[in-house]
């Protein structure tokens, strides 16, 4: 009579402290069974902890999944942003969008998590709260420690865009170096031979690979490889301005700039314009990405496009099969752009 006294009494949202009376445990110790800590007890403890789940019909955050089998059917897209800016951010828009589009085919949704605290704890707890069957890591930087948790954690898991090698994760990427390599030398065989580059940051990864890729270019074609003939910016539009004007002064005969993105691309065009030096006439320049502004700025620009949207799909259908069959991918998925030739590179 006492124990069921101290029983609580079923009811539709049953609380984790009430999981907790039922089965004569800590909370902390339902927490932990519930997240895949079942190493920390007992075989009995954990399965009276499960059975108090099933008994109470206790489902943890009202959405997670549930003891008895069920899946959420979401997918967590999660981006580490320093500033959460999102929406702001063409690149992660458009991966977005793709992983969006094959989920909702398939009967998934999406929830979108911007972690912007450095403590890898409190991201964790984020990630790890049984809200989500999957997760997708979008463009983690090279350091992140997300990485790491990623591939000894229960979730399936997936990388995509930019990954950071070596990576043991399921992966999805743009070949970034096989992408610059073709950039460099259409441009080449354009007739340029003096030809300035515009990075992104050397300590990403997508940065570093598209600069190997234009070095392997320019070596083969016996051309200067000097650091006098790089800007490393960050990808901003800014970095495009400052970083055009300093090249053409470091090297007045520069006939044409190859840039990391189209937003450097785009902000040199305009600090040369602003300069009275024609594009393409006098200095041919060529981005990355195929931004829907490329097409409209004066020239319209050259550049190698990259199929964001298909990342974002490819990423929800490695990880969507994941979920279902149990079966991981392991392969490293490679996609390929394409040159989109347009008005800004001059033949010479």
């Amino acid at each position: 009579m006492t124990e069921m006294l101290n029983q609580p009494a079923r009811r539709n949202n049953p609380t984790i402290r009430e999981v907790a009376l039922f089965a004569d445990v800590s909370i902390a110790t339902v927490s932990n069974v519930l997240h895949g800590k079942d190493t920390l007890y007992t075989a009995l403890t954990a399965e009276r902890v499960r059975g108090a789940v099933r008994e109470l019909g206790y489902r943890p955050n009202s959405v997670a999944r549930s003891l008895v089998g069920q899946r959420t059917k979401t997918l967590g897209f999660v981006v580490e942003q320093p500033h959460g800016r999102l929406t702001r951010n063409s690149y992660m828009s458009q991966l977005l969008d793709g992983y969006l589009e094959f989920s909702v085919r398939v009967g998934y949704q999406i929830k979108i998590i911007t972690l912007t605290n450095s403590s890898c704890e409190i991201n964790r707890q984020q990630l790890d709260d049984g809200s989500v069957d999957g997760l997708a890591l979008f463009a983690p930087p090279q350091d992140s420690p997300l990485l790491t948790w990623a591939s000894s954690t229960r979730i399936p898991v997936v990388v995509a865009g930019s990954v950071p090698q070596p990576c043991a994760l399921p992966q999805v990427d743009f070949d970034d170096e096989g992408a610059a390599y073709r950039v460099a030398t259409w441009i080449i065989g354009q007739g340029h031979c003096s030809i300035g580059r515009i990075t992104g940051l050397l300590s990403q990864w997508s940065a570093r690979r598209r600069e190997r890729g234009i070095l392997r270019a320019f070596q083969e074609a016996g051309l200067d490889l000097s650091d006098t003939w790089r800007y490393e910016g960050d990808y901003s539009s800014c970095c495009g301005e400052t970083g055009a004007i300093s090249l053409l002064e470091a090297n007045p005969d520069l006939t044409a700039i190859i840039c990391g993105n189209d937003r450097a691309a785009l902000g040199a065009i305009t600090a040369l314009q602003q300069r009275g030096i024609s594009v393409p006439d006098t200095v041919s320049i060529v981005g990355f990405d195929d931004m829907d502004t490329a097409q409209w700025i004066n020239p319209k620009l050259t550049t190698m496009r990259q199929p964001m949207s298909e990342m974002g799909m490819k990423a929800a259908e490695i990880l969507i099969r994941h979920i279902e069959t149990g079966i991981r991918d392991e392969a490293a998925n490679l996609l390929s752009g394409e040159l989109i030739i347009r008005q800004s590179v001059r033949n010479r």
